[in-house]
């Protein structure tokens, strides 16, 4: 079986002054690129910077094939060519406390698969919150179709499925020919984030529009003032844990933070008509 590489050869470039410079520690992430096992194309990206706190939006990846994401620890999959493919992967750590972003590249080269192996196009599907609808082929009614969603589950007709579990997902589509079901082609597509904190719309109080949400001064509530319908709220962590959600029937809303540790948390509002917020708020018990 050909081997895939990754180049070892890091490009660090540095805007403004720190040209030719390295930038020390914490603004300078190690990065591991591992190969998943089992799947074709597909590998596991990491930055730590050993800063806990940071949120996933400080760190932003370009997979070099049009694909950009933001996050920490990621997926990502590359389609199959008939020829051998060079990826210049880009990751810009962009932490205000870093000033100007930091960016790293790395270049993946990816062979075409072994003549023994058949390989499918990354699956297409659409995510609504935690669940994700694949979208379906034309095909043959003769062509059978199995779908593993990578956390166990797997279905020969639900193209639909929720994740229930925090983490980063490889959703496997299998296709045979019921005629000859020893010609089994795979296609591999990554599923991030389920379950966890946003990764874009982090805003901390002062940034909301002015008189949306703002602390109750006699006791350990956030209130939500009456113009904006909320039907849910949670409180997360920044590791995405919930930690409460609350369901409303009409507002105004408050939200009881009596019960929370001190620390930076995440509250998550969703209206009426499904639009989500995200207030990146602090609490302190002192």
């Amino acid at each position: 079986m050909k081997k895939n590489y990754i180049l070892l050869t890091v490009l660090i470039l540095l805007s403004g002054k720190q040209a030719f410079s390295l930038a020390p520690p914490p603004c300078l992430p190690d990065i591991v690129i591992t190969p998943l096992a089992g799947t074709f194309g597909c590998y596991s990206f990491a930055a730590d910077n050993g800063v806990a706190a940071d949120p996933d939006m400080y760190y932003t990846w370009d997979f070099g094939d049009g694909t950009i994401e933001n996050g920490r620890r990621l997926y990502h999959c590359y389609p199959p060519s008939s020829f051998v493919t060079n990826y210049q992967v880009t990751l810009t750590y962009h932490s205000p406390s870093c000033g100007s972003p930091v960016i790293q590249s790395y270049f993946i080269v990816l062979n075409s698969p072994d003549t023994s192996m058949c390989i499918d196009p990354v699956p297409a599907y659409t995510r609504a919150g935690d669940s994700i609808s694949i979208t379906p082929v034309v095909s043959f009614p003769e062509i059978m179709f199995q779908y593993h969603y990578g956390d166990g589950y797997w279905s020969g007709f639900d193209l639909t499925h929720t994740y229930s579990s925090c983490g980063n997902y490889i959703l496997t589509v299998k296709r045979w020919d019921m005629n000859f079901p020893g010609d089994t082609c795979y296609g591999y597509a990554a599923v991030n984030h389920i379950g966890c904190s946003a990764v874009t719309g982090l805003q901390k109080i002062a940034d909301m529009e002015e008189g949306m949400i703002f602390p109750v001064p006699c006791r350990e509530a956030l209130y939500v003032k009456k113009g904006l319908a909320v039907e849910k709220a949670e409180i997360r962590d920044l590791s995405g844990r919930t930690t409460g959600s609350w369901y409303y029937a009409a507002p105004p809303v408050s939200i009881d933070v009596e019960g929370l540790g001190a620390g930076a948390y995440i509250l998550v509002t969703t209206d009426r008509e499904g639009n989500i917020r995200y207030l990146w708020f602090i609490k302190n018990n002192e």
